[in-house]
């Protein structure tokens, strides 16, 4: 991302981001890192610009994510006790994953966000319901300069919904 940026005219304090980074053992640099500096930088009005000019998939900095497969992240999640959920699939476009991914173990997908409409909603829901996937939701909010926090306490989850969550922890997770 950062020699992306860079082919771009954008130049971050590589080094100093790297040492930050080290000090947050067990961190990963990833967009959310790089959204943060684009803002600090002048180079983003916020986390939410910074994604929508330049992480995002498609543009001009994204990088691919490597590492293990959706499917294979929802088998570790599923093995230490989770739920995995699939989130904002509305803003992702990626609804030809969910069925194998339900298959492998999914347990939830995020019917109820801030950019899902009520059309999104009821597609959603209804996806669940066939799958036999519990619903989540909530409003993806990722700190003060995040681009969300107007939405933040906005998006709420139904106590039907919620129980059902709970309903599908192993027992000796549940609260």
């Amino acid at each position: 991302m950062f020699d992306r940026l860079e082919g771009m005219g954008i130049t971050l304090p590589r080094q100093r981001i790297l040492k930050q980074a080290a000090r947050m053992a067990g961190k990963a640099i990833g967009r959310p890192v790089i959204a943060r500096q684009l803002v600090a930088h002048g180079h983003a009005r916020d986390i939410a610009d910074a994604f929508d000019r330049y992480l995002g998939a498609g543009k001009p900095a994204f990088v691919p994510r490597r590492g293990a497969t959706p499917a294979d992240v929802v088998g570790l999640v599923t093995r230490a006790g989770g739920l995995a959920s699939f989130a904002h699939p509305g803003k992702l476009g990626l609804d030809d994953l969910i069925p194998p991914l339900a298959a492998a173990g999914l347990a939830a997908i995020e019917v109820f966000h801030p950019d899902h409409d009520e059309a999104a909603v009821d597609r959603y829901r209804a996806m669940a319901r066939a799958l036999n996937l519990a619903m989540s939701g909530g409003s993806d909010y990722h700190g003060p300069r995040s681009g969300r926090a107007e939405a933040l306490g906005q998006v709420t989850l139904p106590m039907d919904a919620f129980e059902d969550l709970l309903d599908r922890l192993p027992a000796e997770r549940r609260p």
